[in-house]
């Protein structure tokens, strides 16, 4: 689902009284308010002060509320553990908590006994060792019901919500998030007479990291326009004994191979609809369930596929067409954005949040994606866009402040982006990279600008048929990475680059690696740093034609290892640093179309490699077409 703007304003000034910013003279009056201490008890109605409070609360709880048909209100308070013992712990039916900020306890908090109508509204929570929300309804007083409502979750070494025996449950506007190895449920429901979860997302993000959301022994469960999102090996939902469930308008993404979907044999009367399943297995033991959801199908992308009885799903998912209303004239980009179709965004400045890694995901094949004036600002923890698809086009786009403007893993072939400027990046502009089993056929950056970057600059490994045209790299940061690096590539052109870095450190200009058939030519590479011009590693095939190549004195201007072989080197400018040849079989054309060295550059090399350029020398003047996006 797309986050809309007042979702991410809410999610911003979470994040901001998370981090204790100092608060002026326009707070609003809270009217009489009670100075939070460790181990007070709450019998009546109260609100907290606003401020900042280290409230330990050792084996118990630091704050516990006793009374019943209680409200505690404290919407500017941050109560900060110290990783042990519970925030707020609830001893009596019928509670209501509003707005409360904890981070550092051992569980966010705790419901024991409790019964009647517990309610939760807008709080904040990061850095939990057990869980967020812990919820076990019991005692002799009423049944109880629980909602969950606009609230953030982030940064949890166990579990994540955890709502057990209650009668019916309530959950709405949730981010559950986790960068932790955790091996706990994100959400998980026991028990319950009627569930729902609506308008929420659970996404976690370490390789390790544990199971999406288990729903058990429960029934009349409506489960609709929600996110998971996993990079770990658990499942993405895990259903067991739930009788009469709707599950309508989800989304779920889980590592290719892994469990997107599992449902025991004991769940039954269970109906699937308009659902988009990405990369991961569904396991339906079921007895009835029914997956075509009336005219509503289901998607199955990019390997997702289903096991079980097959009741109508093949026919469910032969349908071509994603059933989903035609998109709006542009979209408002959003820091949890998940693209199907081709996109506009809309004009103007966007500053996004970091509450999932990636602002924007690009998640079906062949999806264009257009910026007309449009400006996109992180915080410096997210990357910018994530390509998770073959054959997407993203042109236009401006952005600042990301860990990386664009990732790609495993697919991307026939990927280009184009006309786009990117600076101020962390870790790399672009990070594109196919595997040992499938390399991305097709990858095109042309007419893009990128400055300063604190680490790399356009990263391409295990990619073939690569156009890199008219890059313009500018930095003045001390980056210790290269502005162009190819890594295990093949038939790979770059032409008309512009590289200039006067970081004073740093990698070299152009480095090639373990590659085969890479064409560099009328580029210019200017490097102040400690690097090479250009260094070529254990590649064959080689053509380095009229470059000028500018390093300090003392440095190398190109340098061709000894595991380099048929390479040819033709009417270069090289100044300021000297060339070496440790590779076999190249030629360094030195008559009329040579190699011209200035300001104390230098051939380094055997000189049987230069000479005139043999006649058959393939020199070629022109990049290749587009490669076929369907062929990857």
């Amino acid at each position: 689902m797309l986050w809309n703007r007042q979702t991410f304003l809410i999610a911003t000034l979470a994040l901001l009284t998370l981090a204790g910013c100092t608060r002026d003279s326009s707070t609003p009056d809270l009217g009489p308010c009670v100075t939070p201490t460790a181990g007070m008890e709450i019998a009546e109605d109260t609100t907290l002060c606003a401020g900042d409070f280290q409230l330990p609360a050792g084996e118990g709880a630091a704050i516990v509320v006793t009374a019943p048909n209680v409200t505690l209100r404290c919407p500017l308070t941050n109560l900060i553990g110290d990783k042990i013992g519970d925030g707020i712990g609830v001893r009596a039916d019928g509670v209501t908590i509003d707005g409360c900020s904890l981070a550092q306890y051992g569980r966010g908090i705790a419901v024991e006994g409790a019964g009647g109508a517990l309610r939760l509204d807008k709080v904040r929570m990061t850095s939990m060792v057990r869980a967020f929300v812990d919820v076990r309804a019991g005692g002799d007083g009423p049944p109880m019901s629980v909602s969950v409502r606009e609230s953030r979750f982030h940064g949890s070494d166990g579990g994540g919500v955890s709502i057990v025996g209650a009668d019916t449950v309530e959950l709405r506007d949730l981010k559950i998030t986790n960068d932790r190895a955790s091996e706990g449920v994100l959400l998980q429901v026991v028990g319950g007479r009627k569930v729902t979860l609506a308008d929420s997302l659970l996404h976690s993000w370490k390789e390790t990291g544990g199971r999406g959301m288990l729903i058990a022994d429960a029934r009349d469960v409506e489960i609709r326009d929600n996110n998971i999102e996993l990079s770990g090996k658990g499942h993405g939902l895990r259903l067991v004994h739930v009788s009469g469930m709707k599950f309508t308008g989800n989304r779920i993404l889980v590592p290719p191979g892994h469990t997107a979907l599992d449902i025991d044999p004991r769940s039954e009367k269970l109906s699937f609809s308009a659902n988009r399943l990405f990369f991961g297995q569904v396991y339906d033991r079921s007895a009835d369930a029914d997956w075509c959801g009336g005219k509503l199908i289901n998607l199955w992308r990019n390997g997702a596929d289903y096991h079980g009885p097959q009741r109508d799903a093949v026919d469910c998912r032969s349908q071509p067409s994603d059933p989903a209303a035609p998109p709006d004239p542009c979209v408002e980009p959003t820091g949890s954005l998940d693209l199907t179709v081709d996109t506009t965004l809309c004009a103007g400045e966007f500053h996004l949040s970091g509450e999932t890694p990636f602002a924007i995901t690009v998640s079906s094949p062949n999806v264009r994606v257009r910026c007309e004036g449009t400006k996109l600002i992180g915080d410096g923890t997210q990357h910018a866009f994530r390509v998770l698809a073959d054959g997407v086009t993203i042109d236009g786009c401006e952005m600042s402040n990301f860990k990386t403007g664009f990732f790609a893993r495993d697919y991307g072939a026939a990927l280009t982006i184009s006309h786009v400027k990117v600076e101020g990046v962390s870790e790399a502009f672009a990070d594109i990279q196919g595997n040992a089993e499938r390399n991305l056929k097709g990858v095109q950056i042309v007419d893009s600008e990128f400055r300063d970057s604190k680490a790399g600059g356009v990263h391409l490994a295990r990619a073939k048929d690569v156009v890199l045209r008219d890059l313009r790299y500018f930095n003045d940061e001390p980056t210790i990475e290269s502005p162009i690096h190819v890594d295990h590539g093949r038939d790979i052109w770059i032409e008309r680059a512009k590289i200039n870095s006067h970081g004073g450190k740093g990698c070299n200009g152009v480095w090639i690696v373990d590659s085969e058939g890479v064409t560099v030519r009328d580029s210019e590479v200017e490097m102040a740093g400690s690097g090479d011009g250009s260094h070529v590693v254990n590649s064959r095939a080689l053509r380095f034609v009229d470059n000028r190549v500018t390093v300090p004195k003392g440095n190398r201007a190109l340098h061709l290892d000894e595991g380099c072989a048929d390479y040819a080197v033709v009417g270069n400018d090289f100044v300021g640093g000297s060339v070496h040849d440790q590779g076999a079989g190249g030629v360094w054309c030195e008559d009329s179309t040579g190699n011209d060295y200035r300001d104390g550059a230098a051939y380094d090399g055997p000189d049987d490699a230069r000479g005139s350029c043999p006649a058959n020398l393939d020199t070629p003047e022109a990049s290749p077409s587009p490669a076929d996006a369907d062929a990857p």
